[in-house]
């Protein structure tokens, strides 16, 4: 136990109190730490408040002073509270999200959140720097409420966040190349035939149809027509809160589409049920598992390519359905038709999205117009 020793108080002249004991090791800092508690009447009460603080302190329950105790809020501990009032209004793919974002922050699990400082903030989100702005601007919102939560729960006095500047990422653009012509996706689907089928005729899917990486994970069986050569797009995959995948409906009712296909592509579907022997989803996650596959899980698979055939400019999922779009455009088909086989909301979306992959043939466009005029 710690000496307690008396002092002489100059203001009134009387005798008081007071010890330093040692609290324990304090986790932000790793290094052990002692406080100092004085002000005692009595050297019998400050014994009673020496032997509570040294019991807390052999349970692991103080390893800081009483006026920053008075606050007993961990950031895990608000996250938790939060997250699970979160489960009631969001779905699970973004709760997924809030838990990847907790995950960066590993480093103040463990602070009161009082403890937490501006510092601490800045130098976790500086390590991200690497990412998009989007990345960033998620992260930065996922802290942001936590502080505001704690705030409005009154378990802070003020979000030190307010007083900081938003992170900002200095991004090079460079001109769109997320897409291929039409000589690149040949050679694309030409190697990847023989490298892995599956991948093959999901690759055949997004750029000869333009479905999404979701929507082609998502494919059953009894979506396909086989006879009249058409797809019924009416689902997609998400994630639940587990980050594991499920099947859910379209974002919007625009996404609910039929679409007609060609007819190589009804062959190579055929072939990929007979060598799958897959009854329900037409694509899993593994050829002898029926474990639903991820969206993520596609882009993964077409980036191990890549590096085995770095001949060939490696693209995104996404990027075939650039593809499509980009055929489709480069062929003069009205944007409303790509509009719904895209199954964008709007053409005004489809235009947005797709400008930057529709020609740029200005001079053979102005001179045509020009000719055109009879003066």
């Amino acid at each position: 136990m710690a000496d307690i020793k008396s002092y002489i108080n100059k203001r009134d002249n009387k005798t008081y109190y007071y010890f330093n004991v040692y609290t324990g090791v304090n986790p932000k800092t790793g290094k052990p730490q002692k406080t100092t508690r004085r002000g005692f009447k009595t050297k019998t009460a400050a014994k009673q408040a020496l032997k509570e603080i040294e019991n807390k302190v052999s349970n692991g329950e103080y390893y800081i002073s009483a006026d920053q105790k008075k606050n007993k809020h961990k950031f895990s501990e608000v996250f938790e509270e939060w997250y699970n009032l979160r489960k009631l209004v969001v779905t699970g793919s973004t709760l997924n999200s809030y838990r990847v974002a907790y995950n960066h922050f590993q480093p103040i699990h463990n602070y009161y959140l009082r403890e937490i400082t501006v510092n601490d903030i800045t130098n976790i989100l500086s390590q991200f720097t690497h990412l998009s702005q989007t990345t960033m601007d998620s992260l930065w919102s996922f802290i942001n409420q936590i502080f505001d939560y704690s705030l409005n729960s009154e378990y802070i006095q003020k979000n030190i966040l307010k007083n900081m500047t938003k992170p900002k990422i200095q991004e090079i653009k460079e001109e769109f190349s997320n897409f291929y012509t039409e000589e690149e996706l040949k050679a694309l689907l030409l190697t990847l035939k023989d490298y892995d089928f599956p991948l093959y005729v999901m690759c055949r899917l997004m750029g000869f149809a333009g479905l999404r990486a979701g929507e082609v994970g998502s494919l059953m069986w009894n979506d396909i027509d086989f006879e009249n050569h058409t797809i019924y797009i009416n689902k997609t995959l998400g994630i639940d809160e587990n980050g594991k995948s499920i099947i859910k409906p379209p974002k919007t009712e625009k996404s609910r589409r039929k679409l007609k296909i060609d007819d190589q592509t009804i062959i190579e579907l055929e072939e990929l049920k007979k060598l799958t022997g897959h009854q329900e989803m037409v694509f899993y996650s593994k050829r002898k598992d029926t474990t639903l596959i991820k969206s993520s899980a596609i882009g993964n698979r077409l980036r191990r390519f890549f590096k085995k055939f770095p001949e060939l400019r490696p693209i995104t999922p996404h990027g075939l359905r650039h593809t499509h779009a980009s055929i489709l455009f480069r062929k003069g088909v009205p944007p409303k038709i790509v509009q719904k086989r895209l199954g964008h909301t709007t053409v005004e979306m489809t235009l947005n999205v797709y400008i930057h992959v529709m020609p740029e043939d200005d001079d053979k466009f102005i001179n045509g117009f020009i000719n055109d005029i009879d003066i």
